[in-house]
């Protein structure tokens, strides 16, 4: 639970029945009609602290008004009480008069609050708290607030980190279907908390795993567990356990050898990112990047592979030189319909210049010198030559059936 929350309940409940105990023994209706007004007043001032509270973002103004309205009606429910332990120690009371009941009254309240106030806990920007009640339901609390923590009510079982973490997993000897072994492969993960209910609940061995490092770090649960270091390092165990499985599992399942492994880094870092997202995401987490740092190969191991496939550097060779003809018989190709596309779109020109009684003289002057360039510039002095030529015949053509 949220203390400004709690604080506010308590204080409306101080509030309250003190007005009653008022209200009992000062039968007066002047006190009678001040006890409503103060209880109402004290109603509106809790209504406005607790709207803030339960705000995950409340604005300037209303934290502001929440503030000054948790103060007043504190203040409001002390001096309630005061008088009616007062009042009780007067006429109600048997061994107390009114001033030993007040004294009394206020060293219940201090131990009250002192041993409440050790059990609230601060939850920092970028963090969140995890909430236990009663009936084993949880509520997330994240943002700058304090939380209070009752056993047995309202018990905070983690202040998790909602920030960016990451690191480095080391994977070694991992097996390929070719019988050789990728020696070690370094990687880099980045992650976040996604939903700290689900870590909670889904987590593979969970409570062991929190064992297990508070055996390793001498700690006791109650503290560790309010720490979000701790759990940066709990986090960091689970994700070192999946990353290992999953990269194993992505090689092996894609039949390649060690040298390919490595080659081809990329694409198995982002095939592995996909299957950790998958498993993580399961129990709460989220996987930002991953990425193969280096892959690590034993040199007797490279050269047993090339000794079992010695003509694949030529193979890698002919393949490429293969890919760049095809390549380039695209271009050329793609070149080849432009050029087609050009010419009979000039040559449409031309034959309209024909038959508008332009003279081949003044076409060969203005108009041919200038797409001679053109085509030069484009496709190169031979090319431009030829199709300049085929178009010169065109025009010859146009000339002799006029």
């Amino acid at each position: 639970m949220r203390a400004d929350t709690f604080w506010s309940i308590m204080s409306l409940g101080i509030l309250f029945v003190s007005m009653l105990i008022i209200v009992m023994l000062e039968p007066v209706f002047q006190s009678r009609v001040l006890t409503i007004a103060l209880m109402v007043i004290g109603l509106i001032l809790a209504i406005i602290s607790l709207a803030a509270s339960e705000m995950n973002e409340p604005s300037r103004s209303l934290q502001s008004a929440s503030v000054s309205a948790t103060l007043l009606l504190r203040a409001e429910a002390i001096i309630a009480s005061v008088v009616a332990a007062w009042l009780l120690g007067r006429d109600s009371l048997p061994f107390v008069n009114g001033w030993q009941a007040t004294l009394l009254w206020f060293l219940a309240l201090g131990i009250a609050v002192v041993w409440l106030q050790r059990r609230e806990h601060t939850i920092n920007d970028n963090t969140a708290g995890l909430i236990e009640r009663s009936d084993h339901t949880h509520t997330v609390i994240k943002g700058s607030s304090s939380v209070l923590s009752i056993p047995k009510f309202s018990t905070i079982v983690a202040h998790l980190p909602l920030y960016e973490l990451s690191t480095e997993v080391d994977v070694h000897d991992i097996d390929t279907q070719y019988g050789h072994k990728v020696k070690g492969i370094r990687v880099r993960v980045h992650y976040n908390i996604d939903d700290p209910e689900k870590l909670h609940n889904d987590a593979p061995n969970h409570y062991q795993m929190i064992g297990k490092l508070l055996k390793e770090q001498n700690k006791q649960q109650d503290t560790a567990v309010m720490e979000p270091g701790f759990w940066s390092q709990y986090l960091e165990k689970q994700i070192h356990g999946a990353t290992d499985d999953v990269v194993r599992e992505c090689i092996w399942d894609n039949n390649k050898n060690a040298l390919e492994v490595s080659k081809e880094r990329h694409a198995f870092a982002a095939e592995a990112k996909k299957h950790l997202s998958v498993q993580v995401q399961s129990w709460g987490i989220a996987v930002k990047e991953l990425k193969f740092e280096t892959v690590e190969i034993d040199p007797d191991t490279e050269k047993s592979i090339k000794r079992k496939d010695p003509e694949r550097p030529e193979r890698e060779l002919k393949e490429a030189d293969h890919e760049a003809k095809k390549e380039s018989l695209k271009i050329q190709r793609r070149i080849e319909v432009e050029a087609e596309v050009e010419n009979q779109r000039l040559m449409n020109l031309i034959s309209g210049l024909k038959e508008q009684g332009v003279s081949s003289e003044i076409i060969e002057q203005f108009i041919f010198a200038a797409v001679k360039d053109h085509f030069k510039t484009r496709w190169g002095d031979d090319e431009a030559n030829r199709r300049f030529a085929e178009i010169a015949i065109v025009t010859q053509s146009s000339d002799n059936k006029a």
